[in-house]
């Protein structure tokens, strides 16, 4: 296709999450919730720490943390496993085996999206632009890497993709990113108010965990915003192209 299409981004993308968004969004749900639950229990010092700003040499050691980082492999898998489903899906052949790619291209797939994920968050501490602009240059990287089996040269695919729709992924960046950012900076758990007697770590984590099931939701919630519209655009980006609505294909 000459162009990137807008409307039709968004009514693929919904489409794409009317069919495959439940299955994703528990599968990813699951993950954060057995995460932040295992690290409660397990650390619940550095869980506290983590979740109010205490933590020593913060924001490094968070980013550093084996929980965070086991749980951004996981989440890369699961996601890329949605990739994939839904490409295969898009082109009529719903319900083949996703394994032999997904494990074949595993590593790459795991360093890009952790990579991409912690320059995001470093732009976002700078201003929100950059990190929107990073976003749109790699918007197809994961079905780059996946569904056309390119491994590592999934990222260059990507960036050739995309830029010359930058403005335009930007714009739907933008649409699909900002309310929900808004909406987590607003859920930022504050540090459970002191009492008269020294408050239990076990009890403090017990409160922010209450308070992070909230944030698990509204990120899976982002997190399928974020599926629909890539593979909404790959489906226009890619190398088959697709001009149809996509509920005419998945009729």
């Amino acid at each position: 296709m000459s162009g990137l299409d807008l409307r039709q981004l968004a009514s693929d993308g919904a489409a794409i999450l009317l069919r495959h968004g439940r299955r994703a969004g528990l599968d990813l749900l699951a993950l954060g919730v057995g995460m932040i639950t295992a690290e409660a229990l397990l650390v619940p010092e550095r869980f506290v720490a983590a979740r109010t700003g205490a933590a020593e040499g913060w924001p490094l050691s968070i980013l550093l943390d084996p929980f965070l980082l086991l749980h951004e492999a996981g989440f890369a898998l699961l996601f890329g496993a949605a990739c994939l489903r839904i490409a295969d899906d898009m082109g009529g052949a719903a319900g083949r085996p996703t394994g032999g790619r997904l494990r074949r291209n595993a590593v790459p797939l795991i360093v890009t999206m952790i990579a991409l994920g912690y320059l995001s968050y470093f732009a976002l501490l700078l201003v929100i632009l950059p990190a929107l602009l990073l976003a749109a240059a790699t918007t197809t990287a994961y079905p780059a890497i996946l569904v056309e089996d390119r491994g590592w040269a999934g990222l260059r695919r990507s960036i050739a993709q995309c830029l010359p729709h930058l403005f335009r992924l930007t714009a739907a960046w933008a649409v699909v990113f900002l309310p929900f950012l808004f909406v987590l900076f607003a859920m930022i758990p504050e540090a459970p108010a002191e009492t008269g007697a020294e408050t239990p770590v076990e009890a403090r984590a017990a409160v922010l965990w209450v308070s992070s099931l909230g944030m698990e939701v509204v990120q899976t919630l982002l997190n399928l915003a974020s599926l629909g519209l890539i593979m909404a655009a790959y489906r226009q980006l890619g190398p088959d192209g697709d001009a149809r609505q996509l509920n005419d294909v998945f009729e």
